[in-house]
């Protein structure tokens, strides 16, 4: 499933009404309508039937406060209480949601919603001084529903009064909660939360596509469980306004995995190369070569330091090792000699022998390199331009985790975290790698603009060596033959589908790297 950013979704709403010839308020309609069946459904799951519940419903002046005004009318036609409250005063209140204001109104009016409709025009009282919000709020009745309609997508800065105080108030109630499109205070293209809160949704209907912020963090806990509305929007308009991201679900990733020849061998499913494990760290090389294997890869090799690396060999006989930390040049050109894919840097450490190996690598190979942990580290120290001539070279993947980005950026773990997408795409951008930033919502970025967002994994997967984890899978489905990019991409959500399984079978609290791969099999099965 593609993902939108306000501006993308707003150019793929005038693609759709001007070149098309669509009208705006066919689309508003079908929003209104397809977000009222969502939350209906919603309610009759919780036994939130017409007379067992009544609902609120804020609507602002501009378009999302029109989907607003065809919600409430469609809940009033299913025998819905419901009371609007317009925050905006109706002289602002322009074209398509002017022309579904006036019909919910004549509804109201005509009583054809059997006096279970009520305005309210807030917008007026508060323009006319003739009340205060803190009045008008310490009066609103105790609604179980709320309905946030009041700024979706349009919104780039803080909130202002009346709706801070609105958000405040409704998050304090005891209701459920309703977003319309993006919670109002939540920017869509980032997901932060824009001033002091952002209207907290049990569920957020979002229309056409899903986007951006509401799949990053802290706009995936604000938004709730996530519903996306067909609004009738061709798919050949995406292409046209030239969309370049992606939500990564089972369904997208099934199309990405590779097929598993009938008549394959190990020498079909590629050969792995996991170089670290230097004395202490072999865990992590351990880690990172079962990963490997047990996410398909016909062979790998661990390599690190001679006296540690053998041990893996007691509990893993399928992997083969070498003592690569204390050869050179000469044995490091035969040992990758036949690899079809090389991943360093899990328990390397950044030693002078360690930084030797990765920086001949970057000069000398001539496979596909994945680097995580101690190598990026190795590369932060004044060594992307010897990346940047690799990834000429050959695929590159890194995958760092915010401290690790924001050191190689120059920057901040927390400004890659506040700017998710836009960290991974400048490092991307600036390298020719493809980067795997991880965090709660994982961002893979490509070198070319496009970007994947991840929807699986849980906080149980914070816990030592779940990097080292993943850093085995993108190299094996690398080996089993799949474009960097696309392993990247399978290679997160199917990791992030593990951790998911294993918290449901032992609890978030109590996983452990190695649980990650005992459920792949599972998780492959799930996207099959």
């Amino acid at each position: 499933m593609r993902l939108a950013t306000a501006s993308q979704m707003r150019e793929c709403d005038r693609t759709t009404i001007e070149e098309l010839g669509l009208p705006g308020i066919a689309l508003m309609e079908s929003a209104g309508q397809g977000a009222a069946r969502a939350l209906i459904e919603t309610l009759t799951a919780r036994d939130l039937t017409p007379g067992r519940a009544d609902v609120g419903v804020f609507c602002g002046g501009g378009n999302n406060g029109g989907d607003g005004f065809v919600i409430a009318r469609a809940l009033l036609a299913h025998g819905y209480e419901v009371r609007v409250y317009l925050l905006s005063p109706r002289g602002r209140v322009q074209g398509d949601a002017a022309v579904n204001l006036a019909l919910l109104e004549r509804i109201i009016a005509e009583d054809l919603g059997a006096g279970r409709g009520l305005l309210r025009d807030w917008g007026e009282e508060l323009e006319a001084g003739e009340a205060r919000i803190g009045e008008l709020l310490g009066v609103l009745p105790a609604h179980s529903v709320f309905i946030d309609a009041m700024l979706g997508t349009g919104l780039s800065s803080a909130p202002r009064s009346p709706y801070a105080e609105v958000i405040a108030h409704l998050n304090a109630a005891s209701a459920l909660r309703f977003a319309v499109d993006v919670p109002t205070g939540l920017c869509a293209d980032t997901g932060q939360v824009l001033g002091d809160e952002a209207f907290e949704a049990d569920q957020t209907v979002t229309f056409a596509l899903p986007k951006v912020g509401l799949w990053v963090y802290p706009g995936r806990a604000v938004a709730g469980e996530v519903t996306t509305i067909d609004i009738g929007i061709p798919p050949g308009v995406y292409d046209k306004v030239g969309l370049k991201s992606w939500l990564l679900t089972c369904q997208r990733v099934g199309m990405l995995l590779p097929d598993r020849e009938r008549t394959g061998h190990k020498g079909t499913f590629g050969h792995v190369l996991a170089l670290g494990g230097d004395q202490g760290k072999v865990g992590a090389l351990a880690l990172t070569s079962v990963s490997a294997l047990r996410g398909g890869a016909g062979l790998v090799t661990a390599g690190g330091a001679r006296g540690a690396v053998e041990q893996l060999t007691l509990t893993h006989p399928e992997i083969m090792t070498a003592a690569a930390l204390d050869e050179g040049p000469g044995a490091w050109a035969a040992l990758i000699e036949n690899k079809d894919v090389i991943a360093i840097g899990p328990g390397l450490g950044t030693s002078e022998r360690a930084a030797a190996l990765l920086l001949w690598l970057l000069a000398e190979a001539e496979r596909p390199l994945v680097l995580d942990a101690d190598a990026l580290n190795i590369v932060a120290m004044g060594n992307t331009p010897a990346l940047i001539e690799a990834a000429h070279r050959v695929p590159v993947v890194l995958t760092p985790h915010p401290g690790e980005l924001g050191r190689l950026l120059g920057s901040s773990s927390r400004e890659v975290v506040n700017h998710p997408l836009q960290s991974a795409q400048q490092f991307a951008a600036e390298t020719g790698c493809v980067v795997v930033s991880k965090m709660a919502s994982t961002v893979i970025a490509h070198p070319e603009g496009h970007t994947a967002v991840n929807s699986s994994g849980n906080p149980g997967m914070g816990t030592a060596g779940s990097g080292d984890v993943l850093t085995g899978l993108v190299a094996s489905l690398i080996g089993q033959g799949l474009d960097p990019w696309e392993a990247a991409q399978a290679a997160v959500f199917v990791h992030g589908l593990s951790g998911d399984l294993a918290g449901a079978a032992l609890g978030e609290r109590s996983l452990i790297a190695s649980d990650l791969i005992r459920f792949y099999p599972e998780a492959f099965r799930a996207c099959s």
